[in-house]
């Protein structure tokens, strides 16, 4: 589950991640990060091994500490995190810039 603390959060990463206000990069954890201020975000998604549930992890960091959390498969926020995930994956690859012009003529 999405963190009460951070719904409405997530939903303005998700904003400013398609307005281009949030950058991401692709990180070594095959996942995504963006540095914006003092803060550093991370989101990534994986499969279990055991139980073969997709699970999305979300970080955020600052100087003053860390925190994380999980989103699986089976919960309610999965949908949205799974939006985030994709914009995200889509900002770090500029794919949005790299397709604007794909098809026009």
């Amino acid at each position: 589950m999405i963190p009460e603390q951070f719904r409405q959060f997530m939903q303005d990463l998700k904003h400013a991640t398609e307005t281009g206000k949030a950058r991401w990069e692709t990180s070594l954890i095959n996942g995504y990060t963006c540095e914006k201020e003092e803060f550093s975000f991370g989101i990534w998604h994986k499969r279990h091994e055991h139980n073969g549930m997709d699970v999305i992890g979300f970080t955020v960091s600052a100087p003053s500490g860390r925190t994380r959390f999980l989103v699986e498969g089976s919960d309610a926020d999965f949908g949205d995190m799974s939006d985030i995930y994709a914009a995200a994956s889509a900002a770090a690859n500029r794919f949005p810039e790299r397709l604007k012009n794909l098809f026009r003529a």
